[in-house]
C-alpha cells in the first residue's frame, strides 16, 4: 500500500473533472486497509500482552523452584512449566527472546542442581549443623559477664534441633559432633546453675550414666561364660535336656531377648543425656559401649537371627 501511494504521487495529472472521484476512490482505498491494519494491531497487541503476563508467570514460578531442594515435585513441575510455556501463543518481537532466555536460565539452573542433589543435601545439612555450633559458641560466657535470663531455654532449643540433625558424614566420626560436643562441655562448666536441677545439669547426667553403666555391666557379668565346674557341665546337661521339652528353649530365648530390650533402652537413654567432662565422662562412655558389646556378642550366641516368614500367596481370606 505504501508503494501503491509513492506511485500515486509520482503519476502525472489526470483529467480536472476525473481528479476528484479518482482521489477520493483511492484514498478511501487507503484509509479503509490502514484502518482495519491498525484494528489488528491493538487486537495482536491484547493477545502479546496477555502471553506475556503468562510467560513472566512461569518465569517467576521457575525462578522459585530453581533453588528448591523438594526435588522430585520440582523436577515434576518444571516439566509441566516447560510443556506449558510451549503451548503459550507468541509475546512482541522485542520481548520474546528475553523471556525465553529468563525461562530457560530458571530451568537450566534447576536441572544442574538436580544432577548434583546428592551433594547439594550433604552440603545443606553441614551448613545446618555448623550454624548450630556457631549459634552454641556465641553464648560462651564474656569475661565479667552474668549468664542471660534465657539461657537455659536457648541450650535446649539448640540441643534439641542438633539431635533432630542430620550428620554429613557418611563413614567415619564427624568432626562436627565433636566440635558440638566441646561447646556443649565448655557452656554448662561455666554456668553451670542456670542448668541445675535440669535434664543439661552435668553432675545429674554422671549419676544417671553410672546407674545405666552399673546395671548393664552386671547384666555382662550374668551372661559371661564361666569356667566349668562338675556341678556347672550336670546343669548344663539339664538345661540342654529342658531345652528339647516344649517351651524350654523358647523361654531362654525370651529371657535374652528381653535383656537384650532393656540394653537397647539404657542406649537409648545413655545418648539423650549430656556429655559429662574430662576423664570422667570418657572413662564412662569407655565402659557404657564395652559393656553393651560385650552383651551383645553373647546375645548373638544365644539368639539365632529370626526369619521372616514367607508371604502367603494369591489373595487373603476373606477379601474380595
Amino acid at each position: 500500500m505504501k508503494k501503491l501511494q509513492a506511485e500515486w504521487q509520482a503519476s502525472g495529472p489526470v483529467p480536472r473533472p476525473e481528479t476528484r472521484a479518482v482521489w477520493k476512490r483511492f484514498r478511501d482505498a487507503c484509509d479503509r486497509f490502514f484502518t482495519r491494519r491498525n484494528e489488528d494491531l491493538a487486537q495482536r497487541k491484547e493477545v502479546w500482552s496477555v502471553n506475556q503476563a503468562k510467560k513472566e508467570a512461569l518465569c517467576a514460578r521457575a525462578e522459585e523452584l530453581a533453588e528448591s531442594r523438594d526435588w522430585d515435585k520440582a523436577a515434576s513441575e518444571l516439566r509441566r512449566l516447560q510443556a506449558e510455556w510451549k503451548n503459550v501463543g507468541p509475546v512482541r518481537r522485542t520481548k520474546s527472546e528475553a523471556l525465553w532466555q529468563r525461562f530457560r536460565a530458571a530451568a537450566d539452573r534447576f536441572f544442574d542442581r538436580y544432577k548434583r542433589r546428592d551433594e547439594i543435601e550433604i552440603e545443606s545439612r553441614q551448613a545446618d549443623r555448623e550454624a548450630l555450633i556457631t549459634e552454641l559458641e556465641s553464648l560462651f560466657p564474656v569475661e565479667g559477664a552474668e549468664p542471660g535470663a534465657d539461657l537455659l531455654e536457648k541450650v535446649r532449643s539448640l540441643r534439641t534441633r542438633w539431635n533432630q540433625s542430620t550428620t554429613a558424614v557418611r563413614s567415619g566420626s564427624d568432626p562436627l559432633s565433636g566440635r558440638f560436643v566441646n561447646a556443649m562441655e565448655r557452656l554448662l562448666t561455666s554456668f553451670p546453675e542456670p542448668f541445675r536441677g535440669t535434664e543439661l545439669d552435668i553432675e545429674a547426667s554422671r549419676q544417671r550414666m553410672e546407674k545405666l553403666v552399673s546395671r548393664i555391666e552386671l547384666l555382662v557379668a550374668d551372661a559371661d561364660p564361666k569356667a566349668d565346674t562338675p556341678q556347672d557341665l550336670a546343669a548344663r546337661l539339664r538345661e540342654a535336656l529342658a531345652s528339647n521339652t516344649i517351651g524350654g528353649r523358647a523361654g531362654d530365648e525370651a529371657k535374652w531377648r528381653g535383656m537384650a530390650e532393656e540394653v537397647r533402652q539404657a542406649q537409648s537413654s545413655f545418648a539423650r543425656l549430656v556429655p559429662v567432662p574430662g576423664e570422667t565422662g570418657r572413662q564412662l562412655n569407655d565402659r557404657f559401649h564395652k559393656a553393651c558389646n560385650r552383651f551383645f556378642d553373647q546375645y548373638r550366641r544365644k539368639v539365632p537371627p529370626q526369619q521372616t516368614a514367607p508371604q502367603p500367596r494369591g489373595r487373603p481370606v476373606g477379601t474380595r
